[in-house]
């Protein structure tokens, strides 16, 4: 398929929706993802788009608002499946009566539905993770604070004081971005920075749940090296395919 083909179609599907999917733009037009990043790269560069992870989305110019980045709700259906099974094998690692940390995000709202009905004690900062369960059996703790609506979570002095009171057996921590060759975890936001920062501290194991979307991409802030965590666990992708030891992929 010719460039201005693809071009054609990447337009016409953000004309429509507003936000696209980089997979599925990738599996409809039967081209690699490494291309559409590619071509996302280049219109980002001409002002027609703008990237996002996992996708992208209409420029400001082009009327789409103040997007820098989506929501965490408009981002819970990028890469769903890929998600979901990250969620699903990081929740293995959790036995009864375990206290776990949850971090905000989509990656980590996908635990919900198998945790929901464990016994074990879960504390979170995010709206999201709660929204997701229909009447929990896990004792689950929410911490407040001052409330970020664009992350669906708590951030702020009052948050981190919470949580520093807890001890964790395990903490299960998102990410905007991961740099497989500085071996670097990335967030946007310094708030929510701080939280992963403690969480980590008070948990005996740390696990990192990463969508192949995120591969790659840098963010504003560095928080973590990502060979600080007992196992990063993510979906299977070609960028991966040399990752170190603790990388699983699933």
């Amino acid at each position: 398929m010719l460039a201005s083909e693809r071009t054609r179609y990447i337009m016409s599907q953000l004309n429509k929706k507003g936000i696209i999917n980089l997979k599925d733009v990738a599996h409809d037009l039967e081209i690699s993802e490494a291309t559409v990043r590619r071509d996302f790269e280049k219109l980002e560069n001409e002002g027609r788009l703008k990237r996002v992870t996992g996708g992208a989305t209409l420029n400001d110019d082009n009327g789409a608002g103040n997007l820098v980045e989506l929501t965490v709700r408009s981002k819970k259906d990028i890469n769903f499946d890929g998600k979901l099974r990250v969620a699903k094998r990081a929740c293995e690692y959790i036995e009864e009566n375990d206290c776990v940390f949850i971090d905000g995000g989509t990656s980590t709202a996908a635990m919900a539905q198998f945790l929901e009905k464990r016994n074990i004690h879960i504390v979170t900062h995010s709206e999201l993770l709660i929204r997701s369960m229909t009447n929990p059996v896990a004792d689950i703790i929410l911490v407040g604070g001052s409330y970020l609506p664009h992350y669906s979570m708590s951030v702020g002095d009052l948050t981190q004081q919470m949580i520093r009171q807890f001890h964790f057996d395990k903490a299960f921590i998102s990410c905007t971005g991961a740099d497989i060759n500085d071996e670097t975890a990335f967030v946007n936001e310094l708030g929510t920075m701080t939280i992963k920062q403690i969480a980590m501290e008070n948990s005996d194991s740390n696990y990192l749940l990463l969508d192949s979307g995120k591969i790659n991409r840098r963010s504003l802030c560095k928080f973590s090296s990502l060979s600080s965590f007992e196992r990063v666990i993510c979906d299977d992708c070609l960028e991966l395919r040399s990752a170190p030891e603790y990388f699983e992929m699933v």
